[in-house]
């Protein structure tokens, strides 16, 4: 994964996106998985265990990875410190 930093967190770059690659969809990185799905399995109360065994080229913590970057647009002003746990 590679590292950015947006203020003073370090983010991870859990997802990218390849024309190639479901036309351009963003995915995560190393996978053809659409980082679309993470999201479309919580919206359907899905627990994040579902979507590591239908995708298990997507481990934990990417999708936990992605999830913080996420939240960061919501909540731009946060730091390391105070970021937390998403889930366990």
């Amino acid at each position: 994964m590679r590292a950015t930093r947006r203020g003073n967190i370090r983010i991870m770059s859990v997802r990218v996106q390849v024309p190639e690659i479901l036309r351009g969809m963003p995915v995560f990185r190393g996978t053809r998985v659409a980082a679309r799905a993470l999201f479309d399995y919580l919206e359907a109360r899905e627990p994040l265990d579902e979507l590591l065994i239908d995708f298990p080229g997507v481990s934990r913590e990417t999708a936990l990875a992605a999830l913080r970057s996420e939240r960061l647009l919501f909540y731009p002003r946060l730091n390391a410190d105070t970021l937390g746990p998403v889930c366990s």
